[in-house]
């Protein structure tokens, strides 16, 4: 089946498109864009594991977890390993990403 676009409305016909004056008012005000602009990729982070981390406890031991960023923005906080220096977490999540120039962090913190 061949896809056809329409020029006027900057995508594909059958897409549910943003209207093209909201789109303007995302260029003025990019702040604004996320309540405008759909998301520009999906991306999903598999959070294995860490090892030899450095001791946060008086025990000598640690209890990690995980927090990612998207733009300085704190978006998702996972699960809290207690008491060890080599966590496994396989832990997964999804990030819906507005700009090509996102700035992605993953931190690994003790609780």
């Amino acid at each position: 089946m061949q896809s056809s676009c329409a020029i006027a409305t900057g995508g594909c016909i059958g897409q549910q498109l943003v209207p093209l004056q909201e789109r303007h008012l995302a260029l003025l005000r990019p702040w604004r864009a996320v309540d405008v602009l759909q998301p520009y990729a999906r991306l999903r982070l598999d959070i294995l594991s860490a090892t030899r981390l450095m001791p946060g406890d008086i025990g000598g031991t640690s209890d990690p977890f995980v927090e990612v960023y998207v733009d300085d923005e704190l978006t998702h906080t996972g699960p809290v390993r207690n008491f060890t220096l080599n966590p496994k977490w396989n832990w997964s999540v999804e990030l819906e990403v507005y700009s090509v120039l996102a700035h992605v962090q993953v931190r690994v913190l003790d609780k």
